[in-house]
């Protein structure tokens, strides 16, 4: 379930502009699906690093530990997506651990032993921010 919990991501880069007026994008959508199609400017800013990360820790089932994270996204004008990174020491080394790019600014992690976190945005472009400020949980 955790794996099926962010939508599945599909990049295709079309270049559109000149004296082309309209696109064509084929979909191949099994039924009792939904799509979102995102038309994004290249020209814009690299996202910035999100703000002010914050952990919560609770008692799971069958007595596992569960750590919810969230955090403030910065401002950007296109389509940010999030990696949660985790690391058992504060210096690393860092792993992103939720499978798909995120597009919540909340991440559940169930894990049975404490670490360190930090957040980074990344556009459909691939750049990414800076990691945010480390927390511990």
């Amino acid at each position: 379930m955790r794996l099926a919990q962010e939508p599945a991501l599909t990049i295709e880069h079309l270049q559109i502009g000149g004296a082309q007026t309209s696109c064509t994008l084929p979909l191949d959508m099994p039924l009792s699906s939904v799509a979102l199609v995102a038309l994004v400017r290249r020209d814009g800013e690299v996202p910035h690093a999100p703000t002010e990360p914050k952990a919560r820790r609770f008692g799971g089932l069958n007595g596992g530990s569960n750590t919810v994270l969230f955090w403030e996204p910065a401002a950007h004008g296109g389509v940010q997506l999030f990696d949660v990174l985790w690391s058992a020491t504060e210096n690393g080394p860092w792993q992103v651990i939720n499978p798909v790019g995120l597009l919540s600014s909340v991440y559940l992690h169930a894990t049975q032993s404490e670490g360190h976190y930090r957040v980074r945005a990344r556009d459909l472009f691939g750049r990414t921010s800076q990691e945010s400020t480390t927390i511990k949980a």
